[in-house]
């Protein structure tokens, strides 16, 4: 079986051909993008899309032809102590000519982690002691 592009040119080895019955069904090129992960200590300020820029996102094509380029944007933001997702969306593939192939793909997208970590506080406190009698200690 041969698949080309309608101009001649060969493109079967960018399919995976699956047969079932008398049907035969083809799925697209593979492209998995992952987000990438991040962490720092509590701040009172986000650790959000905009910390990273989006070379970090990592593309993992399943053909190895560098003609197709993919835009992307970033989402995502943790602020308080906890974690939280850095997410890839709208996701779009354009060949060498321009043109918008994206649904020639199947693409996968794996987020990333943000982590924000607690603030160490220190508290220093004087010691004391005093009979209770119902009014609080007073520290000289």
């Amino acid at each position: 079986m041969v698949l080309d592009d309608g101009s001649g040119a060969d493109r079967t080895h960018n399919y995976d051909f699956y047969l079932t019955g008398n049907t035969i069904e083809i799925k697209g090129i593979g492209l998995t993008l992952t987000a990438p992960s991040g962490s720092k200590v509590y701040d009172g300020k986000p650790l959000s899309a905009e910390d990273f820029s989006l070379r970090d996102v990592k593309l993992s094509w399943s053909i190895s032809y560098p003609r197709y380029t993919a835009s992307y944007t970033l989402a995502g933001s943790q602020t308080n102590a906890g974690t939280g997702s850095l997410n890839v969306q709208n996701v779009q593939i354009w060949d060498a000519s321009g043109n918008n192939v994206t649904p020639n793909f199947e693409i996968k997208t794996v987020p990333g982690k943000l982590t924000v970590t607690p603030i160490s506080i220190s508290v220093k406190t004087s010691s004391g002691s005093k009979v209770y009698d119902g009014q609080p200690m007073a520290n000289a």
